[in-house]
């Protein structure tokens, strides 16, 4: 009974941390306002062969948008926690590795980050700037620790 109880607790205790404030991407003023603070985000999310993204272009207001990286990514700042057991079997359907993009639903928990002093500039039609992403043009990213719920978009 003992080890019944301690297993309840254990599992509780896990729900809650991974589980974080839940936010709605679009509710946000930016994602400066989470910077640091472990949340679930419930977002639109875009895979294309470059990576994994937050989408905010459905959101009534423009808010930038973030790339989506796992803890211990080149380039990633450190977060306290790993990743979690299914998260790659969860995201699988919408990888898009050889070309080709798609779009999800759903909720993810993890933590934002932001790249300070970020610049941004235009070269031809393109952005390079010294933020997150392979151009470096993104100024936030979210550091992934778990996939809540995913499915596609309406």
């Amino acid at each position: 009974m003992y080890e019944l109880i301690r297993l309840f607790i254990l599992i509780a205790c896990v729900a809650v941390i991974s589980k974080g404030d839940e936010v709605d991407m679009c509710s946000l003023k930016s994602p400066e306002s989470v910077v640091g603070k472990h949340l679930t985000l419930v977002a639109r999310m875009g895979f294309t062969p470059h990576g994994m993204f937050v989408l905010t272009d459905k959101c009534p207001r423009k808010i930038p948008e973030a790339l989506v990286m796992f803890p211990h990514d080149p380039g990633a700042p450190e977060v306290g926690f790993e990743l979690a057991e299914g998260v790659f079997a969860a995201l699988k359907p919408y990888f898009r590795l050889t070309g080709g993009a798609a779009t999800a639903c759903g909720a993810i928990a993890g933590q934002f980050v932001s790249r300070r002093h970020f610049k941004a500039d235009s070269v031809g039609t393109m952005t390079q700037g010294n933020g997150f992403g392979p151009r470096g043009d993104f100024q936030f990213a979210f550091i992934l620790q778990n996939v809540v719920e995913i499915r596609g978009c309406p």
